[in-house]
């Protein structure tokens, strides 16, 4: 399977920046007006995203579950 490197991000939300648990491709992070954190990459396997491209590391998983919203 291919790579993706993916990142942490931060978006506005109700008129305050927030950083959510999921990491993004850059390309998708831009789709949601995001700002990316360049020093957080991570290379993970194509087929660890979920269908909507975001991608749950594990401890966001541990404290999230599965249902982790954005």
């Amino acid at each position: 399977m291919a790579t993706v490197v993916v990142y942490n991000y931060t978006v506005f939300d109700q008129g305050k920046l927030i950083r959510l648990p999921s990491k993004r491709t850059a390309d998708k992070i831009a789709q949601i007006g995001g700002q990316v954190i360049w020093e957080t990459a991570q290379s993970v396997d194509e087929s660890e995203l979920r269908d909507d491209g975001r991608y749950l590391p594990k401890q966001a998983k541990d404290d999230e579950g599965e249902q982790a919203a954005e």
